[in-house]
C-alpha cells in the first residue's frame, strides 16, 4: 500500500479515488486470501 500511495501522489489522484482504489484492492486481497 505504501508503494501505491507513492504512485498516487505522483499521479496526483484525489482522496476519493485513492479510497476507492485501496478499498478495491483490499476486497481483491480478501477474496484471494479465502
Amino acid at each position: 500500500e505504501v508503494l501505491l500511495v507513492d504512485k498516487a501522489q505522483l499521479l496526483t489522484l484525489s482522496a476519493p479515488e485513492m479510497t476507492v482504489l485501496l478499498g478495491g484492492l483490499r476486497v481483491l486481497g480478501a477474496n484471494v486470501g479465502q
